[in-house]
C-alpha cells in the first residue's frame, strides 16, 4: 500500500487525474471554476475550509449581533424589565443561530434563508439608517448565504460517505 502512495506521488499531476489548472488560483476561484466544479477534486484543506468557514462566520455574526442587545443595561429598568429587554433585543441573534442549525445539516436552506434574511432587513429597514448600517448586517448574511451554497453545490466532495 505504502508504495502504492509513494509510485502515485511521483507521477505527474494529469497522470495521477488531478487537473493542475486548479493548482494556482485562490480558494473562492476553485470553487466556481468550471474544470475543477466538473472534476469534483478538492484538497482535504479545502474540504475543510468550505465546510467549517461559513458556520463559523455564522456564529461570530451571532456574537456581533448581540452585542447589540446590551444597551438595554444602560436604561435601568429593573431587574425583571432588563431580563425581558435582553430577550426581545436577543431575538435576532436566535434567529440566526436558529437558521444555523437547520443549515448545519441542510446547506441548502442556510443558502436560501441567510440570503433571505439579509433581504428581510434591507427591506424593513430601508430608509432608517445609513447605507453602512445595511452592509453591516446584511453583507455577512450575503456571504454566509452564499458559502452554504457553495456548501451544498460541493456537498459530495464535502461529505463523501453521505
Amino acid at each position: 500500500m505504502a508504495t502504492t502512495q509513494t509510485a502515485k506521488k511521483n507521477e505527474p499531476e494529469e497522470a495521477q487525474g488531478i487537473d493542475s489548472s486548479c493548482s494556482s488560483i485562490s480558494l473562492f476561484d476553485y470553487l466556481l471554476s468550471p474544470s475543477c466544479v466538473m472534476l469534483g477534486r478538492m484538497s482535504i484543506t479545502s474540504r475543510r475550509l468550505l465546510f467549517w468557514v461559513p458556520r463559523i462566520l455564522c456564529i461570530l455574526f451571532a456574537v456581533f449581533l448581540s452585542l447589540f442587545a446590551l444597551d438595554v443595561f444602560d436604561e435601568h429598568l429593573g431587574f425583571w424589565k432588563t431580563l425581558l429587554a435582553l430577550a426581545i433585543h436577543m431575538v435576532p441573534t436566535w434567529i440566526v443561530l436558529g437558521v444555523l442549525v437547520l443549515t448545519w445539516r441542510w446547506e441548502w436552506v442556510g443558502a436560501i434563508l441567510f440570503n433571505l434574511l439579509a433581504l428581510l432587513y434591507v427591506v424593513m429597514a430601508w430608509g432608517r439608517f445609513h447605507w453602512s448600517a445595511y452592509a453591516l448586517i446584511s453583507g455577512p448574511l450575503c456571504i454566509v448565504g452564499i458559502l452554504f451554497l457553495i456548501n451544498w453545490i460541493r456537498r459530495a466532495d464535502l461529505r463523501p460517505n453521505a
